[in-house]
């Protein structure tokens, strides 16, 4: 099981990400041969907070697994997480600065009220109707509440 960090997704450094998508990898490799099965990605994935869409299922297995062997090594698996999702300090900055504007309670997570308090008060043209379809859109995990993560998957990081 990974180590807890102090860090919440927003306020983590790249050697905590590392360090997390190293010990979720270590979860699925249960004997330890630094290897893991293509069927199991999407689990893999999904354990990291990510909620990945058949084309970026696609995206990954395409890069992980260039040798159709079903299997992807810890080194293959660090190295393409850390190029997909390696982004610049600013734009993470940009990223949080946003989240924290629609996060209005701190909690963590966007609310539709919370959302709809935003769009409706500086988006000019937004309806409630819009800004309902916008919260469904970006809740893909159905919580009722948009994550960083989810947030984040928006900005997609290029």
């Amino acid at each position: 099981m990974p180590k807890k960090s102090n860090s919440t997704p927003i306020n983590q450094t790249q050697e905590e990400r590392k360090e997390m998508i190293s010990q979720v990898f270590d979860m699925f490799d249960k004997d330890g041969n630094g290897e893991i099965e293509t069927s199991e990605l999407k689990a893999v994935l999904t354990a990291m907070g990510r909620t990945p869409d058949p084309k970026e299922m696609d995206e990954f297995y395409t890069k992980l697994d260039a040798d159709k062997n079903g299997t992807i090594s810890k080194k293959e698996f660090m190295d393409v997480m850390n190029e997909m999702y390696s982004v610049s300090q600013e734009k993470v900055d940009e990223v949080v600065e946003a989240f924290q504007i629609f996060d209005k309670d701190g909690n963590g997570t966007i609310s539709l009220d919370e959302m709809k308090n935003i769009l409706l008060k500086y988006g000019t043209d937004f309806t409630e109707q819009d800004c309902e379809e916008i919260f469904k859109l970006l809740d893909s995990d159905g919580s009722n509440g948009i994550s960083y993560a989810e947030f984040a998957d928006v900005w997609k990081f290029q």
